[in-house]
Formats: C-alpha cells, sequence, structure tokens
C-alpha cells in the first residue's frame, strides 16, 4: 500500500492541480511542485466487497529555514477514493501544488467519512454511526515520509502514500468481523518520494496439470523482509490480476522475499534484490 495517484484501470484519472495555502512570497521566493498521491495493499476478498473513504484536507510539514507549520496543498469538497480501486499499482492523485522549496517529513490527511461493505451484505459507514472514524476527519492522519522529500526549484516531486487495506479497517468485536457490531478505521499507511524507489513486478503462477503453469488470478502477493514468512509484517504488497500478473511500486532500495497467497495455496521466492528507478522482476510459483 503506497501512495502515488495516477490513472485507475476503471476510474477516471483524478487530477487536481490546486494552489498552495502557503504560498509563495509573493512569487519571490523560489518553488517547486509536490504531487500526492494513493495505492493501496492486498486485502481479504473474501471479507470485503467495498471499501471508500472521502478526502478533504491534503497538509505536508515544512521543516526547512526554522519553519515547522503544516502547508495545505488541498482543502475542499470531498475527494473519493475507492480503496478496491487502488491495486496492482493502480493510484489516484489527491494533489498538485506549487511548494517553497526545502525538506518536507509528515503528510496530513483529512478524512472526513468512510464506507465499508462486506461480503455477507453488512454495511458499516460513518453516515450509518457504526463505522468510528476514530479523530481523523478533526487531527487527521498524520504519516512520516521516510526518507525525507526534498523540494526542488522548478522540479516536481511525487509523494506516494500507501495505504494497508487489509489493517485498516478494525472489527468491534475482533473475533467476529462479518457479524460486528461496529468498525473503527485506522489507517495503516507508508509515504515515500517515489523517485527514491523501484519496483517488484511478476506473475503468480500454478501447475495447470498437464506439465505447465497458468496464472493465478486473485492471489494476494506480499513484500516481506528478508527471512520474514509472516504476511503480517509486509512491507507492501498487492493482488494479481486474472492473466496471474502483479506489480507492487514505491519500495526502497534493498532485498525483499516475495510471497504469493491464494488459499490452500501458497509459494515463495527469496532475495529479491530493488535499486531505484528498476523493476525487479518476481514470478511466484503457489501449490
Amino acid at each position: 500500500m503506497k501512495f502515488s495517484l495516477e490513472s485507475l484501470p476503471w476510474l477516471a484519472l483524478l487530477c487536481l492541480p490546486l494552489a498552495c495555502n502557503g504560498g509563495n512570497g509573493g512569487g519571490s521566493a523560489p518553488t517547486g511542485e509536490m504531487v500526492v498521491q494513493i495505492t493501496d495493499a492486498p486485502l481479504d476478498r473474501s471479507l470485503i466487497a467495498q471499501a471508500s473513504i472521502d478526502v478533504t484536507a491534503v497538509k505536508v510539514h515544512h521543516d526547512s529555514n526554522g519553519d515547522s507549520g503544516f502547508i495545505t496543498l488541498y482543502s475542499g469538497a470531498p475527494i473519493a477514493v475507492d480503496l478496491l480501486a487502488l491495486n496492482h499499482a493502480v493510484v489516484q492523485q489527491l494533489a498538485d501544488a506549487e511548494l517553497p522549496v526545502g525538506t518536507y517529513h509528515q503528510v496530513r490527511l483529512i478524512v472526513s467519512a468512510a464506507r465499508l461493505e462486506l461480503t455477507n451484505g453488512n454495511v458499516y459507514s460513518t453516515a450509518a454511526g457504526n463505522l468510528d472514524l476514530t479523530s481523523l476527519d478533526t487531527s487527521g492522519l498524520k504519516v512520516n515520509v521516510e526518507p525525507k522529500i526534498d523540494v526542488l526549484s522548478g522540479v516536481s516531486s511525487t509523494l506516494l502514500l500507501d495505504i494497508d487495506l487489509s489493517r485498516s479497517f478494525n472489527p468491534i468485536p475482533s473475533n467476529d468481523p462479518l457479524n460486528a457490531t461496529s468498525y473503527l478505521f485506522l489507517p495503516v499507511m507508508k509515504a515515500h518520494n517515489l523517485s527514491d524507489t523501484g519496483e517488484i513486478a511478476g506473475r503468480v503462477l500454478k501447475d495447470d496439470g498437464l506439465g505447465g503453469t497458468i496464472g493465478v488470478a486473485e492471489a494476494n502477493v506480499f513484500i516481506q523482509p528478508p527471512g520474514d514468512p509472516d504476511p503480517l509484517n509486509a512491507v507492501a504488497g498487492t493482488g494479481t490480476l486474472p492473466d496471474g500478473s502483479y506489480r507492487v511500486i514505491g519500495l526502497l532500495p534493498g532485498t525483499y522475499d516475495v510471497i504469493a497467497i491464494k488459499a490452500p495455496l501458497q509459494g515463495s521466492v527469496a532475495a529479491q534484490v530493488v535499486t531505484v528507478g528498476n523493476v525487479t522482476t518476481a514470478d511466484v510459483i503457489i501449490q
């Protein structure tokens, strides 16, 4: 789950050029562009049928030159985000604004509403009062940018927000999510400068019974720390398309294991090296 908003396969691209409330010193101070995008990690499709949020403000924290305040990139009408659409490196743009040059280390999102529909038909929403935003509509969700992002004069930087949908909606009581009385929305999110990252892409395959392999649709793919088999500790993830292909963007340079799961089948490949600006290919056979 990463933040980078570009194109949606079945939704129109939401691209909002917005003025920066922080200003640019009347045009005298140098500015650069920041684009804020959002994407999502895999989820349990046996549980969640639909999930969406409304974002009403996007802010970033400017910590250079002694300025410790948040600068508003967008504040206005709700931006509807279909979280299930943000998969397989699909992104949606939240803001595009000119900012004073300098270093930014944190982003804040104000979420005004959310809705969750389960596969059994149960619906939880802020409108119905059985989905709690846990102060996201007031103080907002703060996410540290690691490493910090530098806005340079005349240069466009993209901040990618990656939300882990599989861990962001919490049922009450926790032991029976399909029949919960209510849900808490506690987003698990990371933020990276897209230009500092690389990608892992490939296919999830299984035996076709004829001596070959076929792609596996709707498998969950987890990018893991080396030697860690627990998907709960995944660095990022996504789901596969009908042909079994997957793509995970916004990965910091390093070595990762890749785990693919389509219950009851599972497989993995180890020691996949990611470098800045490059795509590492990793096919996974599950059995």
